[in-house]
């Protein structure tokens, strides 16, 4: 499996807080593989990336994201990215999370407060 952070940055990033902070407030790529590494199996795939991208990068201020069922999607995009998008280079304000369901939301929140705590 290829590494997105080299295991020597992995370790300057766990004994140094300066350089962990500035490296995730910038990547939203490797906030996800720092901070959620417990949940990554498989390498990520190219789509998982893309997906990614668009998150840190698009100017547009809605994003919609359809991936197969256990493709990370409500990891990456309802748990991780909205942290990111507070804490991170983009210092949103609010992080509007849809879906289909009010035990869906419910979950969404719990597992954000989950991270948090």
């Amino acid at each position: 499996m290829t590494k997105i952070i080299e295991t020597s940055l992995v370790n300057k990033m766990m004994k140094d807080k300066l350089v962990r902070t500035s490296i995730t407030k910038d990547s939203f790529l490797y906030f996800f593989h720092f901070y959620y590494a417990h949940y990554v199996k498989y390498e990520t795939a190219d789509f998982q990336k893309e997906i990614i991208h668009h998150l840190e990068k698009s100017a547009t201020e809605n994003l919609y994201v359809v991936a197969f069922r256990g493709s990370g999607k409500s990891t990456m995009v309802t748990t991780a990215y909205p942290i990111w998008a507070i804490l991170g280079k983009q210092q949103k304000k609010f992080c509007m999370i849809f879906c289909q369901t009010r035990i869906q939301a419910k979950q969404h929140m719990m597992n954000i407060k989950n991270e948090l705590e």
